[in-house]
């Protein structure tokens, strides 16, 4: 359900909430077997089970494979010169670091090169001491 969701991963609603359908058929399978309560929510199996949300796993894969591009852990020149930095024309104390470029329909909206890009700038936006070019792959999926 999560290999290459680089590639593939979900955008409508509807397909995503079909995903996530499967997983929580499997929780409440596991949730019987370990002999948690029926009444117990689904949250609490998948910390029980230490299982992430399907879409927070495809958000880490997402930004560990930005991760990789950037410090050479992937060798694909084509696909590091897709990805802009931002450079402002006007001095911000708060500008993006990667430009993410316009699109015009909701297939180039979400096609890897765009939703990467804007993925990790909302991370990095939300992070306090974000370092993207100099920390560890590991630290970088924890933040």
């Amino acid at each position: 359900m999560e290999y290459s969701s680089i590639v593939w991963s979900p955008f409508y609603t509807i397909h995503r909430d079909k995903l996530e359908r499967v997983q929580r058929r499997f929780l409440r399978y596991a949730a019987f077997k370990l002999g948690i309560a029926h009444e117990s929510s689904l949250h609490r199996v998948m910390a029980e089970c230490r299982i992430d949300s399907l879409e927070l796993r495809r958000s880490v894969a997402d930004m560990a494979f930005l991760h990789k591009l950037l410090n050479g852990h992937l060798d694909s020149p084509s696909l590091l010169a897709s990805i802009s930095l931002n450079v402002p024309a006007y001095y911000s104390r708060h500008s993006p670091l990667f430009h993410v470029p316009f699109s015009h329909t909701n297939y180039l909206y979400n096609q890897p090169l765009t939703r990467i890009p804007r993925q990790a700038n909302y991370v990095l936006s939300n992070t306090p001491d974000p370092d993207t070019f100099h920390s560890t792959l590991h630290s970088f999926k924890r933040g």
